[in-house]
């Protein structure tokens, strides 16, 4: 399977297109995706984590069925679960890759990386 990438969002660029929308001079009156500037596989997040926090972070490839059974053991009736595994596959296929360049995308300003760098405190082990 395919690993597919994300445009993450930070909340404040969330935030900014929520204002700039309410305060327009016209309404914009449609859907937007709201994008992060960079796509990052779930790979590439946990080598960037490494780089930042500057211990090892890894990403663990779960089988349909075995991410499956852990939402179930989280509480989550098993079909949410498999839901939200469908939707695993989809962006494995890279349906969040194709929404990054319409003609209805907002690009944020904030990286992913100034996120983690900004937050490190975080996930620092004391």
């Amino acid at each position: 399977m395919k690993d597919g990438k994300i445009p993450l969002v930070s909340a404040d660029d969330i935030a900014q297109a929520a204002f700039d929308a309410l305060f327009a001079e016209k309404s914009p009156n449609t859907d937007y995706y709201l994008v992060g500037p960079e796509l990052f596989s779930y790979d590439e997040v946990a080598a960037l984590f490494t780089q930042v926090l500057g211990r090892p972070i890894t990403h663990k490839h779960l089988t349909n069925e075995e991410a499956q059974a852990l939402y179930h053991s989280f509480g989550l009736p098993k079909e949410y679960a498999a839901m939200l595994t469908a939707g695993e596959a989809l962006v494995a296929g890279g349906s969040e890759e194709r929404c990054v360049s319409t003609s209805k995308t907002i690009t944020g300003t904030h990286t992913l990386r100034q996120f983690v760098e900004a937050n490190k405190g975080v996930w620092v082990k004391s």
